[in-house]
């Protein structure tokens, strides 16, 4: 069960869901630093963890980092409508919006530029992710391996970074408590515009 307070107000609900965003965002070892983050794909809905990045309140924007040859990057070019759920401290979100794959200009750049090493290794690999291998592998270099990357390999890497700005259009917030659960929604209308409803 929850370690949040429960709120009793709309606004205050709101602060606490950009509360938990922000410092997902910022901190590793948050349960918000993760998330299911949802597309539509061929078969259907498509999910998978991503590292949440950014949390914007100003703008109501999150991010994330991906390899620009994922499949999850022509599923949101053909229909850029996903969703994100994250899960911890007795509080559930979910959030519906639109993502969009930037793979140049300053945000992209900024973005890379605060990667670590051990974080751009992951862009070098040879073959895109989801592609048919012969054997199990990684599909690291060997150089990719040691400490540090040379500069080929980062070069490499940030030809296959991109980044994804989630545009957050509506949040479904879920307190689980002992004392009985609250549940509250918010649409970007004019600002947030928010209703209680039912759990």
């Amino acid at each position: 069960m929850s370690t949040q307070p429960q709120p009793d107000r709309l606004d205050a609900v709101l602060d606490q869901v950009w509360g938990l965003l922000i410092e997902g965002a910022a901190r590793r070892h948050s349960p918000f630093h993760q998330g299911v983050f949802a597309s539509l794909g061929e078969y259907g809905p498509d999910a998978r963890y991503v590292v949440l990045r950014r949390a914007e309140r100003e703008t109501s924007r999150l991010a994330f980092h991906t390899d620009r040859r994922s499949p999850k990057l022509r599923q949101l070019h053909d229909d850029p409508r996903a969703s994100w759920c994250f899960f911890g401290e007795g509080v559930q979100l979910r959030l519906a919006g639109r993502a969009i794959a930037r793979l140049d200009g300053e945000a992209v750049e900024a973005a890379w530029q605060r990667t670590t090493d051990f974080g751009r290794r992951c862009y070098t690999v040879e073959h895109a992710p989801g592609a048919r291998l012969a054997e199990a592998g990684s599909g690291l270099p060997d150089d990719a391996l040691r400490p540090g990357l040379a500069p080929a390999l980062v070069d490499l890497g940030r030809e296959h970074f991109a980044l994804v700005e989630f545009m957050l259009e509506r949040i479904d917030w879920l307190h689980l408590a002992h004392s009985g659960h609250r549940r509250a929604q918010f649409e970007a209308e004019d600002g947030w515009q928010g209703r209680w409803v039912q759990p």
